[in-house]
C-alpha cells in the first residue's frame, strides 16, 4: 500500500506539469483538505486543488517538478520536491517578469482508499517572490568608514596599548609580604622579584 500511495503522490506532480486536471478525480478525494496557508483555494476540496494548479500553470506555463526524496509510512507519504518555471503570466495580481524561478518544499499527503484526503505543505514562498522580483532581496549592510576605524584602547599597561606595543606586555611584579617586611630593615630598595636577601650582620 505504501508503494501505491507513493506512486499516486508522484502522479499528482505529473498532473501539475501536464495540466491534466481530470487526472485528479482518481487521485484526490472530493472533500480533501489542504493545510497550505498560502493556498487561496485550500478549503474548496478537489475543485480548489484544480484551481490552484490552473493558477500556477497560468503564471508558469513550463512548470517542472523534480522529486528529490520520498518517504512513506502508514497512510502518509512525505515528498521533498523542487519546482522550476518561467514567470510568463499573471500571478495573484503580479504582472509577468519573464524571470526563471526555482523553489523547494516538502509536502505530506494522507491517503484513504488510494486518494489524498488531507495534505500539509511547506515551501519557500518568499524565495519564489524574490526570484520573480515581487519582493526585493535584502541587501547586506556595508560598514561605514567610522565603524572601520580603530577603536580607542582602554586597556592599561606599562607601555601603552597592548595592540600598538611591539613587544609582549609584562605584568607588574608583586612584592611578597615577607619582602615588604624585611626590605626596610635591610635597606634593600630594589624591586622584589623573589625572596629578599638576608639582613646584614650588626657590628
Amino acid at each position: 500500500m505504501s508503494d501505491q500511495n507513493k506512486a499516486a503522490a508522484r502522479r499528482v506532480f505529473e498532473a501539475w506539469e501536464q495540466g491534466d486536471l481530470d487526472a485528479l478525480d482518481d487521485l484526490v478525494a472530493a472533500d480533501a483538505i489542504d493545510h497550505d496557508p498560502y493556498n487561496p483555494h485550500a478549503n474548496e476540496g478537489r475543485e480548489g486543488f484544480k484551481k490552484t494548479i490552473a493558477m500556477y500553470r497560468e503564471a508558469f506555463p513550463d512548470l517542472h517538478f523534480e522529486i528529490e526524496d520520498q518517504i512513506a509510512e502508514g497512510d502518509k507519504v512525505v515528498t521533498r520536491w523542487a519546482g522550476t518555471g518561467t514567470h510568463e503570466g499573471t500571478l495573484m495580481g503580479m504582472e509577468p517578469t519573464g524571470t526563471r524561478a526555482t523553489t523547494r518544499g516538502i509536502g505530506i499527503d494522507r491517503f484513504e482508499d488510494g486518494k489524498i484526503v488531507e495534505s500539509w505543505n511547506s515551501w519557500d514562498t518568499l524565495g519564489m517572490m524574490q526570484n520573480i522580483g515581487a519582493i526585493p532581496e535584502p541587501q547586506t549592510p556595508r560598514r561605514s568608514v567610522a565603524s572601520r576605524r580603530r577603536r580607542p584602547c582602554r586597556s592599561r599597561g606599562a607601555r601603552g596599548c597592548p595592540r600598538r606595543s611591539s613587544g609582549r606586555l609584562r605584568a607588574p611584579r608583586r612584592r611578597s609580604a615577607a619582602c615588604a617586611r624585611r626590605s626596610p630593615r635591610a635597606g634593600w630598595r630594589a624591586p622584589c622579584s623573589g625572596p629578599p636577601p638576608p639582613p646584614r650582620p650588626r657590628a
